[in-house]
Order: C-alpha cells, then sequence, then structure tokens
C-alpha cells in the first residue's frame, strides 16, 4: 500500500491505467485477464539465467544447508 501511494504521486494521471492492468498478487492481473502474459518481454537469457540459478541451488542445497534434499 505504501509503494502504491509513492508510485500514485510520482505516475499523477498516468496512474490510473497502471492500476488497471498490475496486481499486488503475482500473476492475478493476468488470472482475471486486466492483462497479458508476453513471453517475449522476458527474453530468453532472463529465462536460462533463471533456471540456472535455480539448478545451482538445488544443487548446492546440501552445501549450504548440511541437509539433503528430500524428494517425496
Amino acid at each position: 500500500m505504501l509503494i502504491d501511494r509513492k508510485k500514485r504521486l510520482a505516475l499523477g494521471s498516468n496512474w490510473s491505467r497502471l492500476a488497471e492492468v498490475t496486481s499486488n498478487i503475482p500473476f492475478l492481473a493476468i488470472a482475471t485477464g486486466r492483462t497479458r502474459l508476453r513471453p517475449h518481454e522476458i527474453g530468453l537469457l532472463r529465462l536460462v539465467a533463471g533456471l540456472l540459478l535455480y539448478a545451482v541451488l538445488v544443487l548446492a542445497h546440501p552445501i549450504y544447508t548440511g541437509h539433503p534434499i528430500v524428494i517425496p
């Protein structure tokens, strides 16, 4: 709510358009049809970097936690 207030003050009349197509809850605006997911805006580099980071964290989990990963 505080971030929304700051953005409302900073964006002025453009705030209402931003508020229409976004949500404070992740993916809610997409689920309710207020906006569309545009994969090209994310980019391949960010997708690969995210997957690589995930793999590193999963593989290094026993090292930094001292416990193996439990897979049911």
